[in-house]
């Protein structure tokens, strides 16, 4: 990267000029070390009143490791809440339990519904494809009856979540995305604390995740609310 370009997300995050944005480059090319400047420059420009305010940076990374060495490079500044997607998609979510539940119970209906469709038509002509989807439709059936059973549901993004009331990875992102997309109050308050959201190597971000994203940020993005993805070009 060289300094036009940090100039111009300079801009994106300056009071009276700022607008969310796509960095995009191939490897190698300081998109990190462009971030690790930007986020100096939000914390010289907004820092002061957010901390008045108790609102944070999000930074959104892909792993552990580059969420240790953002927050090195921050050095460990409480004013950034750095954290890999699945962290920070279960902390937005993790206090609406009933909404976790009625979401999750949708899929598992629509997952339902889709076997009994297969089923039906399977029955005539496959006879192992029909079994394969008997036993899916028995699992699903059992795990709508364990989730109806439970009052809350846990997390561990660094676990394997093995428990009986543990979502998984591929759940938290699924029904986190879903609650964003359809729910108005929680893009609020997702806007509300945490003014600056970037997403770094957004290029590996859930396709539902990033949808979930830009309808946070048609609703909210201006002045009060920037998004940023960063990422590899492919």
């Amino acid at each position: 990267m060289n300094e036009s370009v940090d100039k111009i997300l300079e801009e994106c995050i300056t009071k009276g000029s700022r607008k969310s944005f796509f960095l995009f480059a191939g490897a190698g090319s300081g998109k990190t070390h462009s971030l690790v400047v930007l986020l100096n420059k939000i914390r010289d420009k907004w820092g002061q009143k957010f901390k008045i305010e108790n609102r944070h940076v999000a930074v959104i990374t892909y792993t552990n490791a580059a969420t240790d060495e953002i927050i090195s490079r921050l050095n460990y500044s409480p004013l950034f809440h750095v954290s890999t997607i699945h962290s920070f998609v279960w902390n937005v979510i993790q206090s609406y339990q009933s909404d976790i539940k009625k979401y999750y119970l949708r899929f598992k209906e629509e997952e339902k519904a889709e076997l009994e469709e297969k089923i039906n038509k399977a029955r005539k002509n496959d006879g192992k494809t029909y079994l394969n989807n008997v036993d899916k439709f028995d699992k699903v059936i059992k795990s709508i009856a364990k989730i109806e059973t439970v009052y809350k549901f846990i997390y561990n993004p660094n676990g394997n979540n093995f428990e009986y009331n543990a979502l998984s990875h591929a759940e938290v992102i699924k029904i986190g995305a879903k609650m964003i997309v359809e729910n108005k109050l929680l893009q609020k308050i997702i806007a509300q604390q945490y003014p600056f959201l970037l997403i770094d190597e957004s290029q590996d971000t859930k396709k539902e995740l990033v949808q979930a994203f830009f309808e946070l940020e048609r609703n909210f993005g201006g002045e009060n609310f920037t998004l940023g993805f960063i990422g590899d070009q492919k």
